[in-house]
């Protein structure tokens, strides 16, 4: 398992996508088990920070990465 903190504001989101070089058995299975926690570890105005503790095969990625 990875883990990753991102932060986000009001209005901007993330995606969760299977890494390229991923074997999606191998994602299913674990997310089958475990799964996928998530934090909130803070709050800041209207910023939120979020923790994900995901298999290394789910890419985490703010959404304005992959637009455009």
């Amino acid at each position: 398992m990875g883990h990753l903190i991102i932060s986000r504001r009001p209005g901007e989101s993330f995606r969760l996508r299977l890494d390229d070089k991923g074997d999606p058995a191998r994602l299913l299975q674990s997310l089958t088990g475990d799964g996928i926690e998530v934090h909130v570890v803070g709050l800041v105005g209207r910023q939120i920070r979020l923790s994900f503790d995901a298999p290394r095969d789910l890419n985490i990625v703010r959404s304005e990465l992959l637009d455009g």
